[in-house]
C-alpha cells in the first residue's frame, strides 16, 4: 500500500510539474517593433487568446502522439532520442563516480578527522564543493593543452565524438556531488558511532574496516539514501556547465539552444536575453519532461528503499 500511494504521489507531482512546464513554455513571444524617426523601439506582447490557442493545439498534438518538430524541421523526438542518449551515458557515470568515490571520501573523511591528515579530510572536502564548476574544467583544459604542447598523446578535450570525451564530462560533472556526498557518508557514520551496538562489534575484535562497512555504513545507509535524489539534481543542474564548456553536444546543450539563448542579440539598445526566432518549445518541454522524469524516478526509489531497509533490518529504524 505504502509503494502504490507513493507511486501515485510521485505520479501526480511529476504530471503536475509537467504542465507547469507547458504553459510556461507557451507563454505567447511574438515581437513588436516601433519606428521612429531616429531609433527603432523593441516590444513583446501577450495575448491570453493566442496563448489559450497554442496551449490547447500542443495538447491536441501530443494525443495524437506527436512531439512535433524543431526549427530545422527534424522530429522533436528523433533530437530528444540523439541528445539525451548522449547526455545520460554522462550523467550515468557521474552518479556512479559521485557514489562509489563519495562513499570512500566519507569513509576516508571519517577516519582522519582527528589524525594528522585531517587536512587531506573534511576540510578538503568542504573546499573541493566551494570551488565552482567551471574552474575545474578552464583549469583541467589549460592543464591538458599545456601537457599536449609538451609532447602528450594527443586527447581530444572538446566535442563528443570519442570515448574519451564522455569519461572526461562524467568526471568533471561529479567533482561537486562526490563531495556532497563525502559529507553525507562521513555525517552518517558520525552519527551512527555512538550507538550501543558499535562498541560491541568493536568489543569483539572486528576489524575498523569491518565495523565501518558492516555495522556503520550499512545502518548509517538510513540517513544517505534520501539524499540520493538532491545528488542526482546536482548532476543535472551542472551538465549545462560541462556540456558548454567541452562543446559536449548533449541534452543541455541542446536545451540551451532551444531556449534561444544561444543566438541572443546582447548588444545595442533592442539587446534581448534570448532570440525568439530560434526558441523551439516543443523540444524544450520533451528535454525537460525526460530530466523530471529521471528526478522522479530516482526520488521514487529512494522512498521505497526507504520504506522497505528497516523492514529488511527487522525493525523501525529510530
Amino acid at each position: 500500500m505504502f509503494i502504490l500511494r507513493e507511486f501515485i504521489k510521485t505520479g501526480l507531482s511529476w504530471l503536475f510539474a509537467i504542465l507547469t512546464i507547458i504553459l510556461l513554455v507557451w507563454i505567447p513571444r511574438e515581437v513588436s517593433f516601433s519606428v521612429s524617426e531616429y531609433d527603432v523601439h523593441l516590444f513583446y506582447g501577450f495575448s491570453i487568446e493566442r496563448y489559450i490557442e497554442q496551449v490547447l493545439q500542443y495538447i491536441s498534438m501530443l494525443m495524437n502522439f506527436d512531439l512535433g518538430t524543431t526549427k530545422f524541421d527534424k522530429s522533436v523526438a528523433g533530437e530528444v532520442s540523439l541528445y539525451v542518449s548522449r547526455s545520460l551515458i554522462v550523467i550515468f557515470i557521474a552518479f556512479v563516480i559521485s557514489l562509489l568515490i563519495g562513499t570512500a571520501k566519507g569513509f576516508f573523511d571519517y577516519r582522519t578527522r582527528h589524525s594528522r591528515f585531517r587536512l587531506l579530510g573534511p576540510p578538503t572536502t568542504f573546499t573541493l564543493q566551494s570551488i565552482p564548476d567551471f574552474f575545474f574544467i578552464i583549469v583541467f583544459q589549460m592543464i591538458m593543452l599545456w601537457l599536449i604542447d609538451r609532447g602528450f598523446p594527443h586527447l581530444s578535450i572538446f566535442g563528443y565524438e570519442s570515448w574519451h570525451n564522455f569519461v572526461i564530462a562524467g568526471s568533471l560533472l561529479a567533482i561537486f556531488p562526490t563531495m556532497y556526498m563525502a559529507r553525507i557518508v562521513c555525517s552518517a557514520l558520525m552519527t551512527e558511532e555512538g550507538h550501543p551496538y558499535i562498541t560491541t562489534a568493536r568489543s569483539k575484535g572486528l576489524s575498523v574496516f569491518f565495523v565501518l562497512w558492516k555495522h556503520q555504513f550499512t545502518s548509517g545507509l538510513i540517513h544517505v539514501v534520501p539524499h540520493l535524489a538532491g545528488i542526482f539534481i546536482y548532476v543535472l543542474s551542472n551538465l549545462i556547465i560541462i556540456e558548454y564548456l567541452t562543446y559536449f553536444r548533449g541534452a543541455a546543450l541542446r536545451l540551451y539552444q532551444a531556449l534561444g539563448f544561444a543566438e541572443s542579440n546582447i548588444t545595442g539598445r533592442n539587446r534581448s536575453p534570448f532570440n525568439p526566432e530560434m526558441y523551439e518549445p516543443e523540444l524544450v518541454i520533451a528535454i525537460l519532461a525526460v530530466f523530471i522524469s529521471l528526478i522522479a524516478m530516482i526520488q521514487l526509489i529512494s522512498k521505497v528503499f526507504m520504506h522497505l531497509s528497516p523492514l529488511l533490518k527487522g525493525g523501525r529504524h529510530e
